[in-house]
């Protein structure tokens, strides 16, 4: 019998593990059922309009309120907003107007040297999850988000796909303090946010910047095999895109840059006549990943 029973656990021990996908368990949640994820992004970019007005493009409703372009209805500074690919009205992202002028200007070189500083674990934005019962649909989930510390001995392993392989483990900033907010999943789906601050590191040609997104949101769908792919968006200080702008050394940028920040701004205004903030939406994708000293 003594055996039977330990087979039985056993048993039930691997089916408890599959429902949560073979995360990490946290052993001391009384019930056993508190499960802890961490992803590192893997890619990251800044989104894009997705048509040739600029109107439509994905990201986040982040003050609340579908503003028409009207000044006097005391919403996005006079300035109308977008809409989502799938139809949803009332987006903020006028960052995607910025970068897709960089991009005319430029080409996409700004987005490979991006990417290949992740590659080399110079950008790194880290995600936890804690207080996870289940991966397709929970009320109530705890999200940290970390800046990870700059790999300099040796860069990441890359997997077959050319991005940071999964499973890696990698340290905190410890200069930057980490940020939490609860979420949900539905249908597979994560929702967290808003968060007061966050810092992601970016790199703009040879300018890397730690971007402070202020109210910020994440959306993510979650994948069979633990990575979660979404959007990150929030306001970024208009400030210190023109200050960022200004140390690329791109004149073609640097000159023009404050006469276009500041009409696109549209979060945080001041109560005199400007936003100081320019509503953004980053898209990534992001792989199981540890913290050092995390417990096995």
């Amino acid at each position: 019998m003594d055996d039977l029973r330990r087979g039985l656990l056993f048993f039930a021990g691997l089916a408890a593990a599959g429902c949560v996908d073979e995360r990490a368990v946290d052993p001391t949640c009384p019930t056993g059922a508190c499960a802890r994820h961490t992803v590192v992004a893997s890619e990251l970019a800044f989104e894009l309009p997705r048509s040739a007005d600029g109107l439509v493009v994905d990201g986040f409703d982040l003050d609340g309120a579908v503003s028409t372009g009207d000044s006097t209805d005391g919403s996005g500074c006079g300035l109308a907003d977008k809409i989502s690919p799938s139809g949803a009205i009332g987006v903020d992202n006028n960052l995607a107007g910025l970068f897709a002028f960089i991009v005319r200007v430029t080409g996409d070189a700004v987005f490979g040297l991006l990417q290949t500083a992740i590659n080399q674990g110079a950008i790194l934005v880290i995600m936890r999850l804690e207080g996870v019962d289940s991966f397709v649909d929970d009320d109530l989930v705890t999200l940290t988000v970390y800046k990870g510390l700059e790999v300099r001995q040796a860069p990441p392993q890359l997997g077959t796909d050319g991005h940071i392989a999964p499973d890696q483990t990698f340290d905190v900033d410890p200069a930057i303090a980490p940020a939490t907010t609860t979420g949900r999943i539905v249908d597979g789906v994560l929702e967290a946010g808003p968060i007061e601050q966050i810092v992601v590191p970016v790199r703009v040609f040879d300018v890397a910047a730690d971007f402070r997104i202020h109210g910020a949101r994440v959306r993510g769908r979650f994948a069979a095999d633990g990575s979660l792919e979404g959007l990150l968006g929030g306001g970024v200080e208009a400030q210190q895109v023109l200050d960022t702008a200004n140390m690329t050394g791109e004149t073609q940028i640097s000159s023009v840059a404050p006469a276009i920040v500041w009409p696109l701004a549209d979060l945080d205004y001041d109560g005199m006549e400007t936003c100081r903030q320019l509503s953004t939406a980053i898209r990534f994708r992001a792989v199981p990943a540890h913290l050092l000293g995390d417990v096995p």
